[in-house]
């Protein structure tokens, strides 16, 4: 049913790769018809699921004749019917796009199909006796399953509505917009501001503002982002210059607001950009000349005022009547310059006590006010004033530029910041959240259980040798396996967990109320899930290992949230140096360190030394295990003949209670243990007929052959002995020196009898699989001549037990 279910993600991709538009009738009347339906399914079923009664005869009937509605809306949207008098709602309406056609009938004629087929069939042979509670449930999942594809696809066609809405208001801005990160990097620009420099998107995106800006204006830019912008959250609009492509310098006005996570952490920048080369133009001519020449000042696009410490107006220029409806004598006629603010606006004080530093002081002060315009309408204006002598007197030149309009953008542009924060946290490959959201989601957490006397568990877990599914298949590949994987995880935790893809392979749960054994649960499903999963496409199909390092409040004493994620990362090397695939906690690190007599600084020192070795050696043995797999590429049967031949040599290593250091060993020679067949021809390894004497002695090389290649890394010396005589016999018949008895070691023993009796029970290209009583039968026959007695009796425990 799972893989029947189109993620929306992938639905919503589709959608967009065919532009498509959805009609709104269509898709509501899909929605309500549907979903009413399939939801009346759910509840009788679930009425007798709860009551833990079979379900009568009669209730099946009526299910059947809901998914008989179904499938007659169904069937009208991907075949419309001109003529149809079911539905004359939707006969005038357009068609459904094709590929829409194709994903309902796909997902409604795998799980109506399999509803019918489950109660005709219950029905026909129960001869009117009530339904059992396990077709029950059946019935249950695969109606969920077309109710989530019903809520998806909502999902969908709001979020495409609410999509255009946003680019739209984007590119409509005159003004540029910029999004830039803290470390200076141009995440995204509209149409205006590429315009105005000159550049495309993709170009604009490999450069920084620092690049765009000439030298002399870089160190004002440092000074207001340090002292503007991060303590007050915005810079106010200040004037620089901007470099464009083709070389030319002009002059801008820019203004930047600081984009802030939740917890008040800086995210990044919004800018907004205005070309004033004009502007600037204009304030380099004589300042008499323009006071003068009224049919100059009338020209200006912004209002222009000079009035005196009464606030009585001199100059009052057409754009600051059409601003304010006043005309100069009627500006006059009120009591004072504060009259014109609005009655609501709290600037009143702040204006008079901006005017008198502007007298002290004699500079340029720069004001955003709410005025009272004639018509009694509410207007914010961006004044600069500054002092000035005209008429042989001190007075106040006032430039005022109404921003009401952008006031109103800014609350826009708000909720886009909001938009655009969750797309930033947000890992474009797998749709999990990414590491800038880690710290955000664990402190809200971590302070939630610390208020509330509860739990918290973190989860780190990390692929291992995924760089040998890289170097073997190729990114793109890997790609792939990742995102599987997400999805894996996403469907196998409890919806308000979290999950995050940490970096690369690694991945993190954030568990809310639960604890280090509920964690331990959910860790062991997810690794069992994954053991079993084959991940991959129609090409290549693979098996992954994982490992899980757990950390939890208040088990493990963590002070904040990311103590939890530091000492997950400490258990997870852990889990890592003891062989990976399989779940640490801080329980078994305590064990580890139990078992350690030496002194603490002794202790410390080896443990360092250990580790640096053992990543060093990890990175070799990963490498080693990379070039293993390429023999799949040469012999499709071999990996995972090697990994079922591991399972059984671990098993017998456990039965025969061999210490922990040697199954390690026995784990490692295992998998290796053909390794020395990327040595022998392709065409010898895929031979269908009995192979000629001199090919038997060509395969008869791969032992050495797999030795020499591991030879060169020391911490694979102790399996050398295992892959080097795995062929021998007991009797000594066997190769490639003919050892007998005890003098063959006991790894090349164990991993001898493994081998071959997962042989046995596989399809090999010159025979078919023996069953696995005949292949018993061939292990017992081979003992005490083929294989060690006292071996041959362990594995047939572990085979017992198996059963």
């Amino acid at each position: 049913m799972d893989n029947s279910l189109l993620e929306g993600k992938e639905l919503y991709k589709r959608i967009i790769s065919e532009g498509i538009i959805i009609n709104e009738t269509t898709w509501n009347f899909i929605y309500h018809r549907i979903n009413d339906n399939i939801t009346a399914v759910l509840l009788i079923c679930q009425r007798w699921l709860k009551n833990q009664e079979a379900m009568p005869t009669q209730e099946a009937w009526k299910i059947l004749a809901r998914t008989k509605e179904i499938k007659n809306i169904v069937s009208f949207i991907i075949s419309p019917s001109k003529n149809s008098l079911d539905f004359p709602q939707l006969q005038d309406e357009i068609p459904l796009n094709p590929v829409i056609r194709e994903l309902i009938a796909h997902q409604f004629g795998i799980d109506i199909y399999t509803i019918e087929l489950i109660l005709q069939n219950a029905i026909d042979t129960a001869n009117l006796t009530p339904i059992s509670l396990e077709n029950v449930q059946k019935v249950i999942n695969h109606a969920q399953a077309i109710k989530e594809f019903i809520e998806r696809m909502k999902d969908v066609a709001q979020w495409r509505v609410a999509e255009e809405k946003y680019y739209t208001l984007y590119d409509s801005f005159k003004d540029g917009l910029i999004l830039i990160d803290m470390k200076g990097n141009i995440l995204d620009a509209n149409q205006a501001y590429l315009d105005m420099l000159g550049y495309n998107k993709e170009e604009i995106k490999k450069l920084t503002p620092f690049q765009l800006t000439p030298e002399q204006w870089r160190k004002n830019d440092e000074d207001i982002a340090s002292e503007l912008l991060i303590n007050r959250g915005y810079s106010g609009e200040y004037e620089k210059e901007c470099i464009k492509k083709d070389g030319t310098v002009f002059s801008i006005a820019i203004s930047l607001w600081l984009i802030k996570s939740k917890l008040g952490e800086p995210l990044g920048m919004w800018g907004t950009v205005r070309d004033i080369t004009n502007h600037k133009k204009k304030e380099k001519e004589s300042l008499g000349e323009l006071l003068d020449s009224y049919a100059v000042i009338n020209k200006i696009s912004d209002g222009i005022t000079v009035s005196d410490a009464r606030g009585h107006f001199e100059v009052f220029n057409a754009k600051i009547r059409e601003i304010t409806g006043y005309t100069v004598d009627e500006a006059n006629q009120v009591s004072d310059f504060n009259a014109l603010i609005h009655p609501e606006s709290k600037d009143q004080q702040e204006i008079l006590k901006s005017l008198s530093e502007i007298t002290k002081e004699n500079k340029n002060q720069e004001t955003e006010i709410v005025i009272r315009a004639k018509d009694g309408s509410k207007k914010t204006l961006l004044v600069s004033t500054s002092l000035i002598h005209y008429k042989d007197q001190e007075m106040f030149l006032s430039v005022w530029r109404d921003i009401t309009e952008r006031k109103h953008l800014e609350v826009e542009r708000e909720e886009l910041n909001k938009k655009l924060k969750q797309l930033v946290l947000k890992d474009s490959h797998t749709g999990l959240y990414n590491h800038h959201y880690l710290k955000e989601a664990l402190e809200i957490n971590f302070s939630h259980a610390e208020r509330q006397s509860g739990l918290l568990a973190v989860m780190m877990m990390d692929l291992d040798y995924f760089k040998s599914i890289n170097d073997v298949y190729g990114h793109i590949f890997g790609d792939l396996i990742l995102k599987q994987f997400a999805t894996l995880l996403t469907k196998t935790v409890r919806p308000y967990d979290v999950v995050i893809r940490y970096g690369g392979e690694e991945f993190i749960i954030i568990s809310p109320d639960t604890g280090r054994d509920g964690a331990l649960i959910l860790a062991n499903r997810i690794l069992e899930k994954t053991q079993l999963y084959n991940f991959g496409d129609e090409t290549n199909s693979i098996k992954l290992k994982l490992s899980i390092a757990i950390s939890a409040y208040p088990e493990d004493n963590a002070r904040n949230g990311m103590e939890l994620v530091d000492l997950a990362d400490q258990i997870l090397n852990k889990a890592k140096e003891n062989g990976g695939n399989r779940v640490f906690s801080s329980v078994d690190i305590k064990k580890e360190a139990e078992k350690t007599p030496e002194s603490s600084d002794v202790h410390l020192l080896k443990d360092k030394i250990n580790k640096l070795t053992l990543r060093a050696n990890q990175s070799l043995v990963e490498e080693t295990f990379a070039f293993a797999k390429t023999i799949e590429l040469k012999d499709h049967y071999t990996i995972e003949h090697s990994e079922r031949t591991v399972r059984y040599a671990v098993g017998i290593s456990e039965e025969l209670n061999l210490p922990q250091e040697t199954i390690k060993l026995i784990e490692q020679a295992a998998m290796l243990h053909d390794l020395g067949k990327v040595g022998i021809s392709e065409q010898i390894l895929r031979k269908k007929s009995k192979l000629s004497r001199i090919e038997f002695e060509e395969i008869k090389k791969h032992p050495q052959i797999g030795v020499d290649i591991i030879r060169p890394i020391h911490s694979l010396h102790p399996i050398i002995p295992a892959l080097l005589y795995h062929h021998e016999r007991w009797d000594g018949k066997g190769y490639p020196y003919g050892f007998k008895k005890e003098k063959i070691p006991l790894l090349a023993r164990i991993i001898a009898i493994a081998d071959v009796y997962e042989a046995l029970v596989s399809d090999r290209s010159y025979r078919k699989a023996y069953s696995k009583e005949k292949a018993v039968e061939i292990v017992k026959n081979g003992s005490g001549t083929q294989f060690d007695p006292n071996i041959v009796n362990s594995f047939l425990k572990v085979l017992e037990e198996e059963r």
